[in-house]
Order: C-alpha cells, then sequence, then structure tokens
C-alpha cells in the first residue's frame, strides 16, 4: 500500500513540475528548478486533493526531501 502512496505522490510532483525523468523520495526540493511558489502552491492543493487532507502552507516550511512532504500526507 504505501509503495502505491509513493507512486501517486511522485506522479503529482512529476505532474506540476513537467517533469520527464524519475524522481526519488530522497531527492531535496531545492534541486527541482521548476519548484517556485506558484508550482509549491499548485502542488500542495493537487496534493490535499489526491490524499483527501488539509494541510496548510504554512506547516510544510521545513521540508527539505520530498520524504518529509510524503510524511505530511501519509
Amino acid at each position: 500500500m504505501s509503495k502505491n502512496l509513493e507512486k501517486k505522490f511522485l506522479n503529482i510532483i512529476k505532474k506540476n513540475l513537467s517533469l520527464k525523468n524519475d524522481i526519488k523520495m530522497t531527492d531535496y526540493v531545492k534541486s527541482f528548478k521548476k519548484w517556485d511558489s506558484l508550482n509549491n502552491i499548485r502542488i500542495l492543493i493537487d496534493l490535499n486533493k489526491s490524499f483527501k487532507k488539509n494541510i496548510k502552507f504554512g506547516s510544510i516550511k521545513d521540508v527539505k526531501v520530498l520524504k518529509d512532504l510524503f510524511n505530511y500526507f501519509t
């Protein structure tokens, strides 16, 4: 089950950043050139919808790697 959730999560990130290459849970958020403030909003909205959560922007300020963000949604 967790692998399916990880795949779903990573696909949302890839879609919003228009990435073609595979990404990993250990990738640093700052390593994505297209991850700007607008995409940050889009990603959070999509993740909230897909995982049926209501995570606020202020609560994810300490996210360094994708796994950190994923932990908010699982």
